[in-house]
């Protein structure tokens, strides 16, 4: 997956281009993850789930806001689509089944979530580019004439929650790993041997 897109012509257009792309990303994962929240039927889960859809909505703001800041991105939703390809696939395949859904069982959480923290989800790749932005901001300047540091506790701070995310997941995923583990305990599965015997006793 590929990281920033910077333009030939080191016009500031393309990078806040990006910014918004990038702004409408996070957004739409917002909602993905307040979907999953109000779905769910893992209660222990619910707060996770919200709490990464409120900081999603909150970044995709600070995105637009430095997007602003920095050019006048005049780009098309289809255009972003097209820049982020991979990562807009996975979360519009993901939404898709979950706005089919009235409950998500945890098994179906679980396998959203695996396809979520993937390298091909929202949460890795706008912590890869946070990560990015900060590494390559003295270059940004140099390129664009654009000074990142005023957005440096933001993005550090954005940084920060993504990897959080990204833990929370995993432990969403650890706890319904041992709900399923506890109930099969409580509930073994029983195989007969003889279905047969419980209607037609053996002769003796």
């Amino acid at each position: 997956m590929g990281l920033i897109v910077f333009d030939d012509n080191k016009a500031t257009d393309g990078l806040s281009d990006f910014l918004t792309c990038l702004s409408g990303l996070v957004r739409k994962n917002s909602f993905l993850f307040k979907n999953l929240a109000e779905k769910t039927d893992f209660s222990s889960a619910k707060y996770r789930l919200s709490k990464i859809s409120q900081d999603n909505k909150r970044h995709s703001e600070i995105l637009i806001e430095m997007s602003t800041r920095i050019g006048n991105s005049k780009i098309k939703t289809r255009e972003c689509k097209r820049q982020l390809s991979i990562v807009h696939k996975t979360i519009e395949a993901v939404l898709e089944q979950i706005l089919k859904k009235e409950i998500i069982a945890t098994e179906d959480l679980s396998n959203f979530l695996s396809m979520l923290e993937s390298s091909r989800g929202a949460e890795q790749y706008l912590l890869v580019q946070a990560k990015t932005f900060l590494f390559m901001s003295k270059e940004i300047n140099r390129i664009y004439g654009v000074d990142l540091k005023e957005f440096n506790t933001l993005l550090i701070h954005i940084a920060q929650e993504e990897k959080e995310h990204l833990e929370l997941i995993e432990e969403i995923k650890k706890n319904i790993s041992q709900q399923s583990t506890n109930n099969e305990i409580r509930h073994p599965k029983i195989k007969y041997q003889n279905p047969d015997a419980w209607t037609f006793p053996p002769h003796k």
